[in-house]
């Protein structure tokens, strides 16, 4: 998958995962559309998210906009992604902080191959064009 000129800030998952950049939403066969985008090839774990359950009860579209974060949850999150190198708090902490479009413009060019323009995986550190390792 090629690195569109804008991400769509329906890709940014309650969480703070960049669903863009999201192993799932990279397959070629049945990819996911994002958390909230639908179900469509989403994985079990992300159907029954409680982060994202916990978002809608609050009629919240991301854990930044909730009084409480970060909680026990977004923290359990955080200890996941970390080997990953990801952090889902400091994600929604930017966003808090920047703005969304600001936030997602520097993803942009975080998870965009530097060899062909490809999206990085940023769950295999692997571009999904080229399957490049990503020097992250």
């Amino acid at each position: 998958m090629r690195m569109p000129e804008k991400i769509d800030q329906i890709l940014l998952a309650p969480c703070g995962v960049n669903c863009l950049a999201c192993y799932r939403h990279l397959v070629q066969k049945k990819p996911c559309c994002g958390c909230l985008a639908g179900d469509d090839g989403k994985p079990d774990h992300c159907r029954s998210c409680a982060i994202k359950e916990c978002c809608e009860r609050q009629g919240l579209a991301r854990c930044s906009e909730c009084a409480d974060f970060p909680c026990a949850e977004n923290k359990r999150m955080e200890r996941n992604y970390k080997r990953y190198g990801v952090s889902l708090v400091g994600n929604l902490s930017l966003v808090r902080e920047e703005g969304i479009s600001a936030f997602m413009d520097e993803e942009r060019i975080k998870w965009r191959c530097s060899a062909c323009g490809g999206v990085v995986s940023q769950h295999h550190q692997t571009c999904s064009e080229c399957k490049a390792k990503a020097g992250l």
